[in-house]
């Protein structure tokens, strides 16, 4: 196989079992918010709100945990518990995450009243050999 051809089939969309298509990362990674309104919490998304965007967008639903867990292991995601009895685990871009752990621990403070301004940006994934 030629550099040629090995090139071309490494850019064509892969297909997972059952013809379902298989994100890239930065297809994945484009799922996840950049900013929010009001609260950071707006731009974290829980694992049923991945599967959701997974099911909507005609992607295999099984593929989300290996590409969140790939994501997270690689830096390009973070993940944090919420507040409340559930612990509900949150993943979003490092920015939204570092924003929203801020803003909890702000909270009852003066500080809470200041207005977040956050715009993360989307890294690159490393390139897999």
């Amino acid at each position: 196989m030629s550099q040629s051809e090995l090139a071309a089939a490494q850019e064509k969309p892969t297909e997972a079992r059952f013809g379902h298509h298989k994100p890239t990362m930065e297809e994945f990674l484009k799922l996840f918010p950049t900013s929010f309104k009001k609260q950071p919490r707006e731009a974290l998304l829980s694992g049923d709100q991945v599967k959701a965007a997974f099911l909507k967008l005609g992607w295999h639903r099984d593929l989300y945990k290996g590409m969140y867990e790939q994501a997270e292991a690689d830096g390009l995601l973070t993940i944090v518990r919420s507040e409340g009895r559930g612990g509900q685990l949150l993943r979003g871009l490092p920015e939204i995450v570092a924003a929203y752990t801020a803003r909890r621990e702000e909270a009852g403070s003066i500080m809470e009243q200041v207005p977040l301004k956050v715009c993360a940006k989307r890294r690159k994934p490393p390139k897999r050999r």
